[in-house]
């Protein structure tokens, strides 16, 4: 499963945080993962399972000491990869659409009409597709 972190997080001195600053960490059996470092970014969980993700922002502010003066910000959020049920595939107009992909048509071709296909998809583990149905 892909996720995207993103982080929202202000200085309260107002000082820029510099995107190195912000650090994004997996608790892996008790070991710190490292998996980032920026404002945000996508990250591939590639087994089932519970994962805590991490984010530490440190700030650039010194006092007139030359030491950080504003405490560090620490986030944590907690994901659970669920078993796969079924490979989805779609095609528009014959054209498959992959991860991320964007389809464009030209109204010349979107005049004639979309077709939206989704035969291609197999469910796994046991599982069946009872009735497929589009909303838009």
């Amino acid at each position: 499963m892909t996720v995207t972190l993103r982080a929202k997080v202000s200085d309260p001195t107002g000082t820029q945080i510099p995107s190195y600053n912000y650090i994004w960490w997996i608790d892996n059996g008790g070991k710190r993962q490292e998996i980032g470092r920026k404002l945000s970014l996508s990250y591939v969980l590639k087994e089932e399972g519970k994962y805590s993700i991490f984010l530490d922002v440190v700030s650039n502010h010194k006092n007139e000491a030359g030491f950080t003066d504003v405490l560090p910000f620490r986030s944590r959020t907690d994901i659970e990869v669920k078993e796969k049920v079924a490979s989805l595939i779609l095609s528009v107009n014959g054209d498959k659409l992959r991860n991320q992909d964007i389809l464009k048509f030209t109204p010349n071709e979107a005049s004639y009409g979309l077709i939206f296909d989704a035969t291609s998809s197999t469910p796994t583990g046991g599982a069946k597709f009872i009735k497929t149905s589009w909303d838009f």
